[in-house]
Protein backbone atom coordinates (compact mmCIF):
# COMPACT_ATOMS: atom_id res chain seq x y z
CA UNK A 1 0.00 0.00 0.00
CA UNK A 2 1.31 3.37 -0.79
CA UNK A 3 1.40 5.41 2.36
CA UNK A 4 -0.76 8.64 2.51
CA UNK A 5 2.52 10.78 2.81
CA UNK A 6 3.69 9.75 -0.91
CA UNK A 7 0.19 11.47 -2.39
CA UNK A 8 0.21 14.25 -0.48
CA UNK A 9 3.94 14.84 -1.62
CA UNK A 10 2.88 14.19 -5.24
CA UNK A 11 0.38 16.38 -5.28
CA UNK A 12 2.10 18.86 -3.78
CA UNK A 13 4.95 18.50 -6.23
CA UNK A 14 2.54 18.31 -9.27
CA UNK A 15 0.45 22.27 -7.98
CA UNK A 16 4.07 23.65 -7.30
CA UNK A 17 5.43 22.32 -10.40
CA UNK A 18 2.20 23.89 -12.48
CA UNK A 19 2.59 26.61 -10.89
CA UNK A 20 6.35 26.78 -11.72
CA UNK A 21 5.16 26.48 -15.08
CA UNK A 22 2.39 29.49 -14.88
CA UNK A 23 5.24 32.23 -13.75
CA UNK A 24 7.69 31.31 -16.33
CA UNK A 25 4.96 31.38 -19.22
CA UNK A 26 4.25 34.77 -17.50
CA UNK A 27 7.96 35.39 -17.30
CA UNK A 28 8.28 34.80 -20.57
CA UNK A 29 6.59 37.29 -21.95
CA UNK A 30 9.29 40.29 -20.85
CA UNK A 31 12.04 37.82 -21.39
CA UNK A 32 14.96 39.34 -23.23
CA UNK A 33 18.33 39.14 -23.59
CA UNK A 34 18.87 42.26 -22.15
CA UNK A 35 16.71 41.57 -18.93
CA UNK A 36 17.44 37.86 -18.45
CA UNK A 37 15.66 37.85 -15.17
CA UNK A 38 12.16 39.15 -14.03
CA UNK A 39 10.24 38.32 -10.60
CA UNK A 40 8.03 35.80 -12.57
CA UNK A 41 10.74 33.74 -13.61
CA UNK A 42 12.84 33.92 -10.24
CA UNK A 43 9.32 32.87 -8.65
CA UNK A 44 8.94 29.74 -11.57
CA UNK A 45 12.48 28.87 -10.97
CA UNK A 46 11.79 29.04 -7.06
CA UNK A 47 8.20 26.63 -7.35
CA UNK A 48 10.45 23.85 -9.41
CA UNK A 49 12.67 23.63 -6.92
CA UNK A 50 10.13 22.59 -4.64
CA UNK A 51 8.75 20.90 -6.60
CA UNK A 52 11.89 19.01 -6.79
CA UNK A 53 12.19 19.01 -3.15
CA UNK A 54 8.28 17.73 -2.54
CA UNK A 55 9.48 14.67 -5.17
CA UNK A 56 12.16 13.67 -3.72
CA UNK A 57 10.83 13.38 -0.20
CA UNK A 58 8.27 11.41 -1.86
CA UNK A 59 10.63 9.06 -3.41
CA UNK A 60 11.84 8.05 0.40
CA UNK A 61 8.66 6.60 0.59
CA UNK A 62 7.08 5.52 -2.16
CA UNK A 63 8.41 3.34 -5.26
CA UNK A 64 9.29 5.58 -8.86
CA UNK A 65 7.14 3.30 -10.55
CA UNK A 66 4.21 5.19 -8.43
CA UNK A 67 5.68 8.79 -8.10
CA UNK A 68 6.51 9.62 -11.11
CA UNK A 69 3.49 8.87 -13.66
CA UNK A 70 1.57 10.63 -10.30
CA UNK A 71 3.46 13.70 -10.48
CA UNK A 72 2.21 14.01 -13.73
CA UNK A 73 -0.88 15.59 -12.70
CA UNK A 74 0.91 18.49 -13.41
CA UNK A 75 -0.58 18.49 -16.79
CA UNK A 76 -4.08 18.73 -15.44
CA UNK A 77 -3.07 21.62 -13.50
CA UNK A 78 -1.20 23.57 -15.20
CA UNK A 79 -3.87 23.01 -18.09
CA UNK A 80 -6.30 24.50 -15.47
CA UNK A 81 -3.96 27.31 -15.04
CA UNK A 82 -3.55 27.95 -18.64
CA UNK A 83 -7.74 28.12 -18.84
CA UNK A 84 -8.84 29.98 -16.30
CA UNK A 85 -6.26 32.15 -15.69
CA UNK A 86 -4.19 32.72 -18.49
CA UNK A 87 -7.00 32.35 -21.18
CA UNK A 88 -5.90 29.63 -23.41
CA UNK A 89 -7.96 27.39 -25.33
CA UNK A 90 -8.44 23.83 -24.58
CA UNK A 91 -9.77 21.90 -27.17
CA UNK A 92 -11.57 18.28 -27.46
CA UNK A 93 -8.05 16.53 -28.22
CA UNK A 94 -6.30 18.24 -25.47
CA UNK A 95 -8.88 17.84 -22.97
CA UNK A 96 -8.91 13.52 -24.66
CA UNK A 97 -5.44 13.59 -23.73
CA UNK A 98 -5.80 15.32 -20.36
CA UNK A 99 -8.31 12.85 -19.28
CA UNK A 100 -6.41 10.19 -20.86
CA UNK A 101 -3.09 11.15 -18.55
CA UNK A 102 -5.69 11.18 -15.32
CA UNK A 103 -6.97 7.99 -16.36
CA UNK A 104 -3.42 6.55 -16.85
CA UNK A 105 -2.43 8.02 -12.85
CA UNK A 106 -5.50 6.23 -11.80
CA UNK A 107 -5.39 2.68 -13.15
CA UNK A 108 -1.05 2.65 -11.99
CA UNK A 109 -2.17 4.13 -8.55
CA UNK A 110 -5.06 1.36 -8.09
CA UNK A 111 -2.88 -1.48 -9.57
CA UNK A 112 -0.77 -1.54 -6.31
Amino acid sequence: MIPLDALIYGTIASITGAFGAFFLKKGAKSFSLKTLVNSNLILGFVLYVLTTIFFVLGLRISPLSFLFPFTALMYLFAALLGFFVLKESVNRYKLLGICLVVLGIILNSIGR
